[in-house]
């Protein structure tokens, strides 16, 4: 088993049945805390260097990165594609997707829809 690094919004952390999962299939693992207000292109170029750098896993817990992935896959142009292309040695890329989701109605009567705390899967890209 190998160490893995989470990409996870500051604001956010994982909830019990992700740990679990990640405790499960990785020998331990490391938040790679996003700032709330996001990062500038420059700064995400740089960290996916970091991350792409090292053979540790990259694990995303974000709303739709399985969209991003899918659609980044079958471009492999843009951005992505000068990196990707040279390096054929990076890490796994997983994510936690999960097709379960709660609604609850806020005081004003709006409703507001988030992911269960159960059901999630690790997929491997």
């Amino acid at each position: 088993f190998m160490s893995a690094r989470v990409i996870i919004n500051e604001q956010h952390s994982l909830n019990s049945n992700q740990a679990q999962i990640l405790e499960k299939r990785f020998s331990g693992y490391t938040l790679v805390p996003i700032p709330a207000t996001g990062l500038s292109r420059l700064e995400q170029e740089k960290l996916a260097q970091t991350l792409m750098a090292t053979s540790e896993p990259v694990i995303f817990v974000s709303p739709v990165p399985l969209l991003l992935a899918i659609m980044a896959g079958h471009c492999c142009q843009g951005v992505a594609a000068p990196i990707s292309a040279t390096n054929t040695q990076g890490p796994q890329v997983f994510l936690f997707h999960n097709d379960q989701r709660h609604k609850t109605e806020k005081i004003d009567g709006s409703i507001i829809g988030f992911p269960a705390n159960t059901g999630w899967e690790l997929l491997l890209l």
